[in-house]
């Protein structure tokens, strides 16, 4: 807007306009160009100002949507879990009293035995004899006579075996066949 439209706007007629002085005018002009200046650097400050403001607005709302997550997180997570682990510690504690309390009522059952003489004092201990393995050649055969054939009934390899894990015996010594004990030879065939 120029000066002579603003001051027809504020009621001078165009002769007393033009009966000013150009130096009144020019004056009246820079004021003019100064105000708008002015006008337009706060309408700017304006428009940054709302948008710094709506910036911050969806940084707060985005802070409180974190915030409120994590507290979701926490109270619907890590508060039940460790509250689980707690009941977890108990039951895990508890199992642990009742074994040693089992355990100790065990033992004092066998000392009780053993004093009443239900149980031996010490129990005896069991000593595997070696196992006999057939014979072989330097071919890698067995050799005749060498204790039977593997997997044959008069294998002294497999007597050996029952005889060092049982300590039976026939009426002829250590016994040759299996057979004589059913129990244990359906055992070994299997």
């Amino acid at each position: 807007m120029t000066i002579q439209e603003a001051l027809a706007q504020s009621g001078f007629t165009s002769d007393e306009i033009a009966a000013l002085d150009a130096k009144k005018l020019a004056a009246f002009g820079s004021v003019l160009t100064n105000a708008e200046q002015k006008e337009s650097a706060a309408k700017d400050a304006v428009a940054k100002a709302e948008a710094d403001l709506a910036a911050a607005k969806a940084a707060q709302e985005a802070a409180e949507l974190a915030g409120r997550a994590n507290r979701e997180f926490y109270d619907g997570t890590i508060v039940p879990s460790l509250n689980g682990w707690e009941a977890q510690e108990q039951a895990l504690k508890q199992e642990v009293t009742n074994a040693k309390a089992l355990a100790a009522f065990y033992e004092t059952q066998a000392k009780e035995a053993k004093s009443a003489g239900f149980i031996a004092a010490d129990a005896p201990t069991f000593t595997p004899a070696a196992v006999v393995v057939p014979a072989k050649g330097p071919d890698g055969r067995f050799v005749a006579g060498g204790g039977g054939t593997p997997g044959s009934p008069t294998s002294r390899w497999k007597t050996s075996i029952i005889v060092s894990a049982t300590g039976w015996t026939t009426d002829f010594g250590p016994c040759r066949s299996i057979s004589a004990f059913p129990v244990v030879s359906s055992f070994l065939i299997q």
